[in-house]
């Protein structure tokens, strides 16, 4: 009778720490994404920065022309687009935060479009999920 108490008052600890253990364990894979989204970011400007491109679907063709999926896996993949009924997806696109500093950083025309994105799968997690 004395017991029923403190076991429960442990349980709930235990279901706490753990909730706890695995909050830090997404803010540090959060941390870890934006770190090498950054790396990748650098080096694709970088990398594109020469090529005279004046516009963000330029730099999307160069990267599947050159299959660079792998390389910028973790801000390049299929964006999924919309316009009214309309949906289409879009290989070699890149996040809408992604496609604002890329734009800005190159220079690049942004086309006017009355679509939107409608969701976004970067190549890295594409690939996970054909081998799960």
């Amino acid at each position: 009778m004395f017991d029923e108490p403190w076991k429960k008052g442990r349980q709930n600890w235990e279901e706490r720490q753990a909730l706890a253990r695995r909050y830090e364990q997404e803010c540090a894979e959060a941390i870890r994404r934006a770190q090498l989204e950054d790396e990748e970011f650098n080096q694709l400007v970088e990398e594109v920065m020469s090529k005279g491109f004046t516009e963000s679907r330029q730099v999307s063709h160069y990267i599947m022309a050159n299959k660079l999926g792998r390389k910028y896996r973790h801000i390049s993949g299929v964006l999924e687009m919309e316009r009214g009924e309309d949906t289409w997806r879009f290989n070699g696109g890149f996040p809408p935060h992604i496609y604002a500093r890329l734009c800005d950083a190159l220079g690049l025309s942004q086309k006017t479009s009355d679509a939107r994105v409608a969701g976004f799968k970067s190549f890295g997690d594409l690939n996970q999920e054909t081998r799960s």
